[in-house]
């Protein structure tokens, strides 16, 4: 039974991947965040790929086995991880903390419309801060 589960799972994952390829080329970030915006929310920093991280933790919320709290916890780990390929690593564990935040704070929740846009304009506003553009 639980194979079925995962089975349909997976597919219902790849087939929300083949209509949102943003999704596929930019796992990081929620699904609300949408085109260009989506460039946003950092995928990678200074050698440093988050996309995996991200992918997992997106595939361990979705699974039955596993509580949120775990799921962000080695979420937070992952990206610390991953900040060992990075050539500014100071800068990088400054991203991923603050994305790990963002994520126990706002995740696993409906934002409203105006929260929605005041998460875009702090993102921005965090990108600006980092001497990040987002947008090539």
């Amino acid at each position: 039974m639980k194979c079925v589960f995962t089975a349909a799972l997976l597919s219902c994952c790849v087939a929300a991947q083949a209509q949102r390829p943003d999704l596929a080329a930019c796992p990081c970030g929620p699904d609300w965040i949408v085109g260009s915006d989506r460039a946003l929310i950092p995928q990678t920093w200074h050698g440093a790929d988050f996309r995996p991280a991200c992918a997992r933790h997106d595939a361990c919320l979705s699974g039955c086995c596993q509580n949120r709290r775990q799921c962000d916890r080695q979420f937070a780990s992952e990206l610390r991880q991953a900040c060992r390929n990075s050539s500014r690593p100071w800068e990088c564990r400054r991203v991923t903390r603050l994305m790990a935040k963002a994520v126990r704070s706002y995740g696993g929740r409906e934002l409203t419309p105006y929260e929605k846009s005041q998460a875009i304009s702090r993102l921005r506003q965090v990108n600006a801060r980092f001497g990040r553009n987002p947008y090539p």
